[in-house]
């Protein structure tokens, strides 16, 4: 491929800056630009290095809660709120299927942000992969931390260790009755929908797919 046809396949960063947080078709159009980001990345040496290329849904998470939360884009997100991002927004919001999927997500971000800053040579790429080799040890922990838990993921993590298919729309409502009567009797406990402890989180901006989708899709790509 010639140089003028990598330039031309150049994701322009420049578009996250321009969406409109008031448009109807944000998530979309935030969705399109992440997955033609990583798209591009995916060519990277960067990206070949990886263990597992398919982990790269981490990313795509990263990108679109980074900007949903706080207001943030690959090119503007400075280490607190990256930070903020993985140990608040992702262990309480982002369900996986088992504890050792949580291993993924640190070695997929170092990878995609040592090509951001050697692509982009963005300003942020240092402070956030110092971050990251910090937070490496720890993170499955951190992810796995169920006090951090939201109700939605509470819910959908239960249903899955009482060996429900939480894909399954019959399933899961199966055990909703189930869960709600054990909540009844005081045998499940819910945790509750309170702001965050840290007061640098702001709330959603915008409307995600639904857990339950979301799920299905992690689970599509992690099964051996």
């Amino acid at each position: 491929m010639t140089a003028h046809a990598l330039a031309a396949e150049r994701f322009d960063l420049t578009l996250f800056d321009r969406l409109d947080s008031e448009s109807d078709e944000l998530e979309e159009i935030l969705a399109q630009h992440a997955h033609d980001l990583i798209t591009a990345f995916e060519r990277s040496a960067e990206a070949g290095s990886m263990q597992d290329p398919e982990t790269t849904y981490w990313i795509e998470d990263a990108i679109v809660f980074a900007y949903e939360y706080f207001d943030a884009t690959p090119a503007s997100i400075d280490a607190d709120r990256f930070a903020a991002l993985l140990c608040d927004v992702f262990p309480r919001k982002i369900t996986i299927e088992r504890a050792e999927q949580a291993a993924a997500v640190i070695p997929a971000l170092q990878a995609f942000w040592k090509w951001l800053g050697r692509e982009y040579k963005l300003a942020n790429a240092p402070a956030v992969l110092d971050l990251l080799e910090v937070l490496e040890e720890d993170y499955r922990e951190i992810m796995n931390d169920e006090s951090s838990f939201g109700p939605g993921k509470a819910f959908i993590t239960a249903g899955i260790r009482a060996g429900y298919d939480m894909t399954d729309q019959a399933q899961a409502e199966e055990f909703m009755l189930l869960y709600k009567a054990a909540l009844r009797q005081d045998e499940v406990w819910l945790p509750a929908d309170e702001p965050w402890s840290s007061s640098s989180t702001p709330e959603k901006k915008t409307n995600r797919r639904s857990s339950k989708d979301k799920i299905a899709r992690r689970a599509s790509r992690a099964r051996k």
